[in-house]
């Protein structure tokens, strides 16, 4: 009785986030795949030896089918020692050579180098008007382009060109 009690205490202080999922670093995201690759290959391998062992016993004696169990096993354990060569291999590099200033994801997380771009000094409110006429065959064609750029961080809004036509009355001649 006591833990409902705790428990109907604990439901209305129980808060979901709806703010969706959080969005995960690239560089533990890659140290996820480049761990979770190693236990599946190791699991793989396992799976591998564990195969040859039961063709092993099914066999019957038959002396090709031993064979056959008997390279799946012989494949099995040259994965696993490639496997802790390469282990070796990349925690030496990570620890030893690279002293965790470069991490590959096995015993360190990756680690992604900052570029350290500093962005360029904004102008704020710059604008312009240009105009072009042109008159072709009694009818005027005015362009009118204003460009408004305002630069905010790092993004550019601009104005699009507006174009405007206007008939003129003909004149002379008669």
């Amino acid at each position: 009785m006591f833990i409902f009690t705790l428990l109907a205490q604990a439901l209305p202080s129980l808060q979901i986030d709806t703010r969706g999922l959080p969005v995960i670093p690239f560089g533990e995201l890659l140290t996820f795949i480049v761990r979770a690759m190693f236990i599946i290959a190791g699991l793989a391998a396992l799976m591998f030896g564990l195969l040859g062992g039961i063709a092993w016993i099914m066999s019957g004696g038959a002396k090709e089918d031993v064979q056959a169990a008997r390279d799946k096993i012989q494949a099995a354990i040259i994965g696993v020692f490639v496997l802790i060569l390469v282990l070796t291999m990349i925690w030496t590099l990570e620890n030893v050579i690279f002293q965790r200033n470069i991490c590959f994801g096995l015993s360190c997380p990756v680690t992604i180098p900052q570029l350290n771009i500093t962005p360029l000094p904004s102008t704020q409110g710059q604008s312009g008007t240009n105009t072009n006429t042109s008159t072709l065959g009694g009818t005027t064609r005015t362009t009118t382009t204003t460009t408004t750029t305002q630069q905010t961080g790092y993004t550019t809004i601009s104005a699009t060109p507006t174009t405007r036509q206007q008939q003129l009355p003909a004149t002379g001649g008669h």
